[in-house]
């Protein structure tokens, strides 16, 4: 038998789930979205390639046990293919989910409560926990800011929102643009876009198993070096529609150099302080940008105060 959820809660939601041979952990990730206490949604698994088993355990589920479709025979990049089923959709919500992480039976739940309680918001995402490819769990992984406030002083140099924990409204993702960037930075990018349209959240609580193995996409790019650079082109790429700022002025911020970084980061903290999406007294008490100014401030400590 399913259980059973909060009877007040009404609006659906499509699972996106792209897919490139997760057979050895995917009967796990699916069956922890059967078992959802939130049913009222749909599956949309896009195989991009896959030569192991994975589609015949897609197809196994999907239709079969839950509402949805599987597409195949039609592999795309990652960014194109999530723009896709985005587009596919007809849900006002959409969940991302990777074909190796397992979601807690309440995750639905407690997100859809959340977005329909907060219409301000465009995307809510989670704290997850690490989990190994031999099925050992972790600790929280890397605890993200939980406001808005705190999320958008976060990107300016770090990861802020887990993208296979966030759940997302549809119609604002298509007005940012939907998926434009490539990997490993598709995610970053839209989070930027969406933070200039609409409130970003995290829960507090931990509503994902975070897989880390050495063949996921993440650990790649992180293996090859290459991740933090991209992710420091995607900021300046779409800085100056979040922060108000140009090139110049948010790359000196993010390598800290001072007394020039000083004066981006009090630029942004005007603008953002302007914004009508920003919360004054959150943004005035975040830590963040406190944070970096004191960094700033003592990474230049011999020159200035021998």
């Amino acid at each position: 038998m399913l259980p059973s959820y909060d009877a007040n809660l009404t609006k659906k939601v499509t699972w996106i789930i792209p897919i490139l041979n997760a057979a050895p952990y995917l009967e796990e990730c699916l069956e922890s979205i059967y078992k959802q206490t939130y049913q009222n949604f749909e599956v949309l698994a896009w195989d991009n390639g896959s030569i192991d088993n994975s589609i015949i355990i897609l197809k196994k589920w999907i239709p079969n046990l839950m509402p949805g479709r599987v597409v195949t025979d039609c592999p795309l990049p990652l960014n194109e293919c999530l723009s896709a089923m985005v587009e596919m959709s007809s849900t006002p919500f959409c969940a991302r989910m990777d074909g190796d992480d397992i979601c807690e039976l309440n995750r639905l739940e407690k997100q859809v409560l959340f977005l329909e309680s907060n219409p301000d918001v465009v995307a809510v995402g989670s704290q997850v926990r690490k989990l190994s490819s031999d099925g050992i769990l972790g600790d929280i992984y890397f605890e993200l800011p939980q406001t808005h406030e705190a999320i958008v002083l976060r990107m300016i140099r770090l990861w802020s929102m887990w993208h296979p924990s966030v759940i997302f409204c549809r119609e604002a993702v298509i007005k940012a643009g939907n998926y434009s960037d490539e990997k490993p930075i598709e995610d970053y990018g839209l989070w930027m876009r969406l933070a200039s349209i609409g409130r970003l959240a995290n829960l507090p609580d931990s509503l994902l198993k975070y897989r880390i193995h050495e063949k996921s996409i993440t650990t790649s790019f992180i293996t090859d070096g290459s991740l933090q650079n991209r992710t420091v082109e995607c900021v300046l790429t779409h800085g100056n529609l979040l922060y108000g700022c140009d090139q110049s002025d948010l790359s000196s911020l993010i390598h800290r150099q001072f007394p020039v970084g000083f004066f981006a980061l009090v630029k942004i903290i005007i603008y953002l302080f302007r914004s009508s999406r920003i919360r004054k007294f959150d943004l005035l008490f975040e830590e963040r940008w406190r944070y970096e100014l004191i960094l700033m401030l003592k990474s230049f400590r011999a020159p200035f105060f021998p």
